[in-house]
């Protein structure tokens, strides 16, 4: 197996730069004033700036924005060279991009076609968790325990079938794949006919493992922090990704913590190394969220780290005056809970910093 974060191939997707087409809207998240809460160690509240939550299909990309405190605002975002803003009624639950530059919209009032300019074409009495594009602009729609085949103009809806993918679910070819929860070493997938095959893995998964893609014998998941790439002999490289953004240059950058390390990755280049000081908590997620010409920044809860020419220069305690002044204006984060997804044999990963709302694709230097 290729090492952890050896050489990886980065590069920057998309970049929308705050105001084009979205505000700069940063929430203050504090702990919940009634009911419980689990502490941990830093400031208690914290400056979120907007995200986006990405969605693929066969056809490409799409987006919902979601603010910090988990709004979600009603318009799409189609990814591509020139994004492109589609106004929605109301806010949506999924989205799947189409080949005529349209887009299907999941929302409370149930499945909808919009034209590339956001005209409603139809809305089908469909109801839902999830949509997960196919083929030739065909959908699935995922309930709690059952399932629904929808052809591309709307007019063929097959099921609804058995299934219990839930949101961990892919498309592939035009599938509907997901991990069987009783056995971790198998991955089931549904045809549009209903008929159910299964594929072995070569080793089982994590408990917590969220299924990427399953494409050509490869699979990618999500474990954590981890992205893993398999195939079928096992897994053939891992990357840590605890946070990603543009340098000063805008120059796409991960990092994350592995063991008493922080590593930082640049495109095509072995991970750059910088040593946790001992007190660091091994449980607490640490990794580099700016990177200025020769400055780094590295920032895990509670403690953070400037470093010059990658030679540690002052380490301070942050408390929420410090987090406000000191980290935040620096700070890229990945949009959590949903910051990846794959496409084409590639991880893209939404990001959020002081430039804009960044996308940045990942995958194994081989």
């Amino acid at each position: 197996m290729q090492g952890v974060n050896e050489a990886v191939q980065l590069k920057l997707v998309t970049l929308l730069e705050w105001g084009e087409p979205i505000d700069l809207d940063i929430v203050e998240v504090q702990p919940p004033k009634d009911g419980s809460f689990f502490e941990v160690p830093g400031p208690m509240s914290r400056l979120i700036r907007p995200y986006l939550e990405l969605f693929t299909s066969p056809s490409g990309i799409a987006a919902r924005v979601v603010r910090g405190d988990n709004q979600v605002l009603p318009f799409a975002l189609l990814i591509s060279e020139q994004p492109t803003v589609i106004e929605l009624s109301e806010p949506p639950f999924a989205l799947s991009v189409r080949t005529d530059g349209g887009i299907w919209v999941l929302d409370q009032s149930g499945l909808k076609q919009l034209d590339a300019t956001g005209n409603l074409i139809q809305v089908l009495s469909l109801f839902g968790m999830k949509i997960v594009g196919g083929l030739e602009d065909s959908v699935w729609v995922i309930g709690l325990d059952e399932v629904w085949f929808v052809a591309n103009d709307g007019h063929d809806i097959e099921g609804p079938y058995p299934w219990t993918g839930g949101l961990g679910s892919v498309n592939s070819g035009n599938c509907l794949c997901a991990f069987e929860k009783k056995d971790l070493h198998r991955i089931q997938c549904l045809n549009p006919n209903g008929e159910t095959t299964y594929f072995s893995l070569p080793l089982s998964l994590q408990p917590f493992e969220k299924l990427l893609a399953f494409e050509n014998n490869q699979v990618i998941t999500l474990d954590a922090a981890t992205l893993r790439f398999y195939d079928t002999t096992g897994v053939f490289s891992e990357i840590i990704v605890q946070s990603a953004g543009l340098t000063s240059a805008s120059e796409p950058f991960i990092s994350g913590r592995d063991g008493d390390e922080v590593l930082l990755q640049f495109n095509q280049e072995s991970p750059r190394r910088f040593s946790i000081p001992s007190d660091v908590l091994e449980s607490i997620a640490v990794s580099v969220v700016s990177v200025r010409d020769s400055q780094v920044l590295v920032y895990g809860m509670h403690t953070a780290a400037w470093y010059e020419n990658y030679e540690l220069e002052d380490m301070f305690v942050v408390d929420g005056e410090s987090y406000q002044n000191d980290i935040f204006p620096h700070l890229w984060t990945l949009g959590i809970p949903n910051f990846a997804v794959a496409i084409d044999g590639r991880v893209i990963l939404s990001s959020t910093g002081p430039t804009g709302l960044v996308l940045i694709s990942v995958s194994p230097d081989l």
